[in-house]
């Protein structure tokens, strides 16, 4: 019996030690392991009051722990803290950790963290650059859901998915790095960033998401690489800046709304030889007898006797397959550069050049030769700009360094 009783107290002293909470330069800490090596998480902080700048280890004032983790909801609609820095010993942050964080304007995350949970920083509305290091490989839905002052993201080179809500509604994003290991862009990853003016998906990519795409308002053409098998349900919906769109030979499905009220839509150009059959609302409240459709040689035929397809006012059958990635004909250099930067677009036709600053601004518009180009950017302002470079083939986008 009196071992029963030891038993039972020992028990309880484990128990009391894994519930421990206690306080380290006035951020509260619950200890996730009371064993060497001790650890600690960050716990519920929702009235810390300054930079919350999270040291590698704290004291209880008896043991050291390591800070390992970021408990969910633990700076919660915290409205005072404007800046976060994360160590290199975190692995992983929790639910909802930032969330409503309506005065975080800078957040410094370290090189070890594996898994972001979802909704991290949702509403935090001043966060304008946020740099996710490539350890992460994990991130939970709507990590970034309504942080409208968000203009760039560098996007970790390990994660295989961008989930549902990523973006929603960062009505500041500008430009995007979708990284070459991401596979699928999930519902609504990117809805309303209305500033998103530029778009090179990579060919790891084989799904779009329902509305992952839509009200991006800023888009103007949008080439999808020789992977994309399927486009979601009103995946581009009243992207009404939008004027070109490339769908490759590997789609075997567009969703109903796909292209539904982009009223500025003029060109399709469809690699796919066969029509697929699509619902009428896939290009919805478009006047698509003022549209043309570019198909491969020999297929305007069917696409001329198919239902929606044909109600297109112009069906040219001109396109080879696999002829409207350019990404290989162009070369650009030298990158980064002070005052000229050369172009050879190596024998395409018809190009055309568009800079962007990182804000979305038009900074330059002109039209390009088929050999060689020398571009004057002496009178650009030191910074990173997009070059959305189209051509008759197809179109490809660059980031270019100015010095």
């Amino acid at each position: 019996m009196k071992q029963n009783y030891l038993l039972l107290f020992l028990l309880g002293c484990v128990c009391t030690s894994f519930a421990q909470t206690f306080t380290d330069g006035g951020i509260d800490y619950n200890v996730t392991s009371s064993v060497v090596p001790r650890t600690v998480e960050v716990g519920s902080n929702p009235y810390f009051f300054n930079d919350a700048v999270i040291p590698t280890t704290v004291t209880d004032g008896t043991f050291d722990y390591e800070v390992t983790s970021i408990a969910t909801s633990a700076f919660a609609n915290n409205t005072y803290i404007t800046s976060v820095s994360i160590p290199n010993t975190v692995t992983s942050i929790g639910d909802t950790a930032f969330a409503g964080c309506s005065n975080l304007a800078t957040v410094t995350i370290g090189n070890s963290v594996a898994s972001l949970g979802a909704y991290v920083f949702n509403s935090c509305t001043l966060l304008t650059t946020v740099v996710l290091p490539d350890s992460v490989a994990t991130m939970g839905n709507g990590i970034f859901y309504g942080c409208s002052g968000l203009t760039s993201v560098t996007l970790p080179n390990a994660i295989t998915a961008i989930p549902n809500n990523t973006f929603y509604n960062c009505s500041n994003l500008a430009s995007i790095t979708i990284p070459n290991t991401v596979e699928s862009i999930g519902n609504s990853a990117f809805y309303s960033c209305t500033s998103l003016t530029a778009l090179t998906v990579p060919s790891s990519v084989t799904s779009i998401g329902e509305f992952s795409f839509a009200l991006c308002s800023g888009l103007t053409t949008v080439v999808l690489p020789e992977s994309v098998t399927t486009i979601g349900v009103s995946a581009f919906e009243s992207c009404s800046g939008l004027t070109t769109v490339t769908i490759p030979s590997t789609v075997t499905s567009i969703g109903d709304h796909a292209f539904y009220n982009c009223t500025n839509l003029t060109t399709v150009n469809c690699y796919i030889t066969l029509p697929l059959t699509v619902s009428a609302d896939v290009f919805g409240n478009i006047t698509l007898s003022a549209c043309t459709l570019n198909v491969p040689v020999g297929s305007e035929g069917d696409y001329s006797f198919t239902e929606v397809w044909l109600d297109f006012g112009t069906i040219n059958g001109t396109l080879s397959a696999n002829t409207f990635d350019i990404s290989e004909n162009i070369e650009v250099y030298p990158n980064p550069t002070s005052s000229t930067i050369t172009i050879a677009t190596n024998g395409l036709t018809s190009v055309s050049l568009k800079v962007y600053d990182m804000n979305g601004r038009e900074m330059m518009n002109c039209k390009l030769s088929e050999i060689t180009n020398a571009i004057d950017v002496s009178n650009l302002q030191t910074g990173v700009y997009v070059f959305a470079i189209n051509s008759q083939e197809g179109s490809t986008v660059q980031k270019v360094v100015k010095k």
